[in-house]
């Protein structure tokens, strides 16, 4: 989405190759998230397990999971046009400034969704739960300055396209820390999206 944003807005270059390699990376989520509309009831892993707040093991819920790519999903048209204005800002604006700003506008917009209970609001009970919410903050300020410096760097359609590299890591995080071991098709769509992010940045590589 956002290379096609990038090249009707700022007339960037969006090749075959670009374009395919997109369209198989979106091949390859849906193998991970095994969409309903895709999937039936089958969409999700049989077994599949994820950790509770307690420790302990509970079977996925299929339809929260199905509720979750959606809003996932529209994370990442947000997204899009977050990255086409970055691209369009460039380098005037220091790339620390982009990410303050959205820290600013998260501040804001998080308190009328407290109001308005998107969410229950629940207090943090111990130093553990404090710790990981800076742990949280503190990660994202880093993801945010890095991604707006390539994006700032490269163009905005293959420098975003190498995002989708974060479901691979999310697989090895989730194995590491969380015992969540994926289905044989989720580790295929992995493997999908790191090979086509791996050719797109390969021939960028060569044409430089």
């Amino acid at each position: 989405m956002t290379g096609i944003l990038a090249a009707l807005f700022l007339g960037e270059p969006y090749g075959w190759l670009e374009a395919s390699s997109a369209a198989l990376c979106m091949v390859g989520a849906a193998l991970v998230s095994k969409p309903y509309i895709l999937f039936g009831d089958s969409d999700g892993t049989p077994g599949e397990k994820t950790p509770t707040h307690d420790g302990q093991h509970e079977e996925i819920n299929h339809s929260t999971t199905t509720l979750a790519t959606c809003i996932v999903f529209l994370s990442a048209i947000t997204a899009s046009f977050t990255y086409t204005i970055v691209r369009k800002v460039g380098t005037k604006s220091h790339f620390l400034t982009l990410a303050v700003s959205t820290g600013y506008m998260m501040c804001f917009v998080s308190f009328p969704a407290v109001l308005f209970g998107i969410q229950d609001f629940v207090m943090p009970t111990s130093y553990k739960d404090y710790l990981l919410l800076l742990s949280v903050g503190f990660v994202a300020f880093i993801y945010q300055c890095l991604a707006n410096l390539g994006v700032q760097l490269a163009p905005a359609g293959p420098a975003t396209l190498m995002c989708m590299n974060d479901i691979v890591f999310a697989f090895i995080f989730g194995i590491c820390f969380f015992d969540e071991y994926p289905d044989v098709l989720s580790v295929l769509g992995a493997l999908l999206i790191m090979t086509m992010t791996s050719i797109v940045a390969v021939n960028k590589w060569k044409k430089n």
